[in-house]
């Protein structure tokens, strides 16, 4: 990784510590009584005409009454509908293009954009029908869902790693009492992990593509399964790499990240806690686990002997991790 001059470093440190901090950060405390501009929003996303006008003004009415007296109420509507609407518009065109108009801004609003992308490359493709062979739109084709299967598969590996590690109960005992799974994506998913004195470890390079105006561009995910041993029992189990949660992010809402953008950088990490949060649900629940953090920690759940922490890289060299130790008695 390039290294930046050593002001601009500390100064991106910064940055990043103050965004996460936001990140973490505490409730707004108790709610003032509805005003008038917050009621007359609410209003809004009572009597709107339809589902898509209701969508707009609950959107706006979150962002711009984040103290609002009706937001409890009408945030977990919209996050309801809101995860609904764009899991029915993810096959269609015109429901992705009222789902940007209803939420320029939204949670899958880039996810949106580039699934309208991948359309439009496949639309050309088409278009390009009698200038082309059959053979060549066929290969387009298989372009667009190789793509789509590489991601998907990619998603996969890693909210099952995550859910694995949030199970893990055998502090103390040889890398054989870990579950069956892990032990599987350890020793016979190839390639095979190797273990060091004190430590096992597991490379893991995963291609995926993302969707721009010009074709797709190929990424690489690089990342690692790690267990720390102390007298031949696992202490800490983690799953490690660099930007991982920026890779996250690219391969969820199939966007390009510049990793010299401070507020992509931030809004990645927001978006891959979420996704490491659900994956990690059943095994450790918020209700029972969840316990404050102070950046770069920005998620700790901690209970059933187990301690789960996501820790965010601010310095050159540093690696994004998840890891599972047992809980301090």
């Amino acid at each position: 990784m390039r290294l930046l001059p050593g002001g601009v470093q500390v100064r991106r440190f910064a940055l990043l510590v103050a965004s996460l901090a936001w990140l973490t950060g505490c409730g707004v405390g108790n709610r003032m009584l509805a005003s008038r501009q917050d009621y007359a929003l609410y209003r809004e996303t009572r009597v709107a005409p339809s589902a898509e006008a209701r969508l707009t003004a609950a959107g706006r009415y979150l962002r711009e009454e984040p103290e609002g007296r009706f937001r409890p109420e009408v945030r977990a509507w919209f996050e309801a509908f809101e995860a609904r609407f764009f899991a029915e518009a993810h096959d269609r065109p015109s429901l992705l293009r009222a789902y940007l108009r209803a939420l320029p801004h939204g949670p899958h609003a880039d996810a949106a954009a580039a699934r309208l992308v991948e359309f439009g490359l496949l639309n050309a493709y088409h278009d390009r029908r009698e200038a082309a062979s059959e053979q060549f739109i066929l290969r387009a084709e298989s372009e667009l869902d190789h793509a789509e299967a590489a991601r998907s598969d990619l998603l996969k590996v890693w909210s099952e790693l995550f859910a694995l590690l949030a199970n893990v109960r055998s502090f103390g005992q040889p890398t054989s009492a870990l579950d069956d799974q892990l032990i599987y994506r350890f020793r016979l998913e190839p390639p095979a992990g190797h273990c060091e004195v004190g430590t096992c470890s597991k490379p893991f390079t995963r291609p995926y593509w993302l969707p721009t105006k010009s074709g797709f561009v190929a990424r690489e995910a690089d990342f690692t399964l790690d267990f720390q041993l102390e007298a031949g029992g696992v202490e800490r189990v983690s799953v490690s790499g660099f930007e991982l949660f920026s890779r996250l992010t690219e391969v969820l809402d199939r966007v390009v990240l510049d990793p010299q953008n401070l507020l992509g950088r931030t809004e990645a990490i927001a978006r891959a806690l979420q996704f490491v949060e659900n994956a990690i649900e059943l095994g450790l629940p918020s209700a029972e686990c969840r316990r404050d953090v102070v950046a770069p920690l920005i998620l700790r759940r901690e209970c059933r002997g187990v301690r789960f922490d996501m820790i965010v890289a601010v310095e050159s060299g540093e690696l994004d991790r998840v890891e599972v130790s047992r809980a301090p008695r």
